[in-house]
C-alpha cells in the first residue's frame, strides 16, 4: 500500500488533472490535487521508510510500529474518502461503482494494520 500511495501521489504531482473526473472531483473543493498528491507521496514514502526501520533502533528507541500504526489510520482516513466519494457517485448514476468494496476494503484492512500493530505493543 505505501508503494502504490507514492506512486499515486507521484502521479498527481505530474500530470495536472488526475483527479478532475469522476467521484473524485469534489475532493477537490476541500484541497487542491497538488496538496492531495504531496500528502500521498510523502505518505507512502514513509510508510516504505517505516518498513525498513521495522524492528531498528532509531535513537535507542524502535519506532517503526508506531510510525506504521500512525500511517495506516492516516490511510484508512485517506481511503474513507476515496469510498465514500465513489459511494456517492454510486447514488448519483443510481448503480454501485465497481471500486466501492475495493476502497472500503483498503479502509478495513489498513484499520486491522492500526489494530494488529497496536495489540502487538500492548504484549
Amino acid at each position: 500500500m505505501g508503494i502504490g500511495m507514492f506512486f499515486s501521489g507521484l502521479e498527481m504531482l505530474i500530470w495536472d488533472n488526475v483527479v478532475t473526473f469522476g467521484a473524485f472531483h469534489w475532493l477537490l473543493l476541500v484541497l487542491s490535487q497538488k496538496w492531495i498528491g504531496i500528502l500521498l507521496f510523502f505518505l507512502g514514502w514513509i510508510r516504505i521508510s517505516a518498513l525498513m526501520f521495522n524492528g531498528q533502533m532509531l535513537f535507542g528507541r524502535r519506532a517503526g510500529w508506531l510510525i506504521r500504526a500512525i500511517c495506516a489510520i492516516i490511510s484508512a482516513s485517506i481511503w474513507a474518502q476515496f469510498s465514500f466519494a465513489l459511494l456517492q457517485q454510486s447514488i448519483v448514476q443510481g448503480f454501485p461503482s465497481i471500486g466501492l468494496p475495493f476502497w472500503t476494503m483498503f479502509v478495513f484492512a489498513e484499520l486491522l494494520v492500526a489494530y494488529s500493530i497496536g495489540a502487538e505493543w500492548k504484549k
